[in-house]
């Protein structure tokens, strides 16, 4: 048995931007350039909205209040709040006339129905900004992206930040090590060796389930948000997410020696996930409804 079970990854990113063409040259020269970001225009649009707007990119809750987009998908109205003194002299928020901004999906060109609107200005010339560079966010992502996929990396935290490879992926590890060494002003990364025993199998164990569930639970939450909101599913959709499970199931599959018998309990709900998604697609094809959050619910 190795002494050495595999390494505790603790990384640590602060709020930075880097220029698009160039990240997309380091992540070519490790030769793992399908992991750039894409930056649609539909991203670089909302990354613009919440740099006017002052709204974080994780904080769903306040971007939906403030950015909303119409059927058709080219146009958005974005809500611009302003913080008034009240009778009593306390802060307080009014809310302007939105702005209706019109996004050619094919050319990325942005339009406004009001150009003389006081945040119009800033929208262009952030939306400018952000299809020539990749934020925090994105950057994050990717490093997230290769980490499961290249490394099948377990998160030891909910909150990100902390996470486990195993020592037979470590060689692959290398290429986030070329990544933050690229960045050293912005990132800091550690590593910790995990050794053999009896509390470590247990820890380790633990934290692949639920690092598996977890995934499930996000997808339970995307569905009710959508469900709130009066979305419909999509083939589309529907396909993204199959795909997800399937790299679960291979992820479980990786890490069999440290599930043990854990391993076939995930298989089976997983397998039966997949049986969900495939009944929920043949509903959307057919136009019939079909509760695909209830569903889950009696998986998960």
């Amino acid at each position: 048995m190795e002494l050495v079970k595999g390494h505790l990854i603790l990384w640590n990113i602060k709020n930075f931007k880097l220029d698009k063409e160039s990240f997309e040259a380091d992540l070519a020269a490790l030769e793992c350039p399908e992991y750039a970001p894409k930056n649609e225009h539909k991203t670089a649009l909302r990354r613009a909205v919440c740099e006017t707007l002052k709204i974080e990119e994780s904080d769903k809750k306040s971007l939906k209040k403030f950015y909303k987009r119409f059927d058709d998908g080219g146009r958005f109205a974005v809500i611009t709040p302003q913080e008034i003194l009240d009778s009593y002299n306390k802060a307080d928020l009014v809310f302007d006339k939105e702005l209706i901004v019109h996004l050619n999906k094919t050319t990325g060109a942005l339009t406004f129905d009001n150009p003389s609107h006081p945040i119009a200005t800033k929208i262009k010339d952030e939306y400018a900004i952000a299809k020539q560079t990749i934020d925090v966010a994105q950057f994050r992502q990717t490093l997230l992206s290769v980490l499961r996929e290249k490394c099948y990396g377990i998160a030891v935290r909910k909150a990100g930040g902390i996470y486990y490879v195993a020592t037979g992926d470590l060689e692959k590890f290398d290429i986030i090590r070329k990544i933050f060494a690229k960045y050293p002003e912005n990132c800091h990364l550690e590593e910790i060796p995990v050794f053999n025993n009896e509390a470590t199998d247990k820890t380790i164990s633990a934290a692949i389930v639920d690092d598996i569930l977890s995934e499930l639970q996000d997808f339970k939450k995307e569905l009710d948000e959508r469900k709130a909101n009066g979305e419909k599913l999509t083939s589309r959709l529907l396909k993204s997410r199959k795909g997800d499970v399937v790299e679960l199931m291979s992820k479980a599959k990786h890490h069999a020696g440290d599930l043990k018998d854990k391993v076939y309990e995930l298989d089976t709900l997983l397998k039966s996930v997949t049986k969900v998604l495939d009944s929920a697609k043949d509903a959307v094809t057919a136009e019939r409804p079909f509760d695909l959050l209830e569903a889950m619910n009696q998986l998960v």
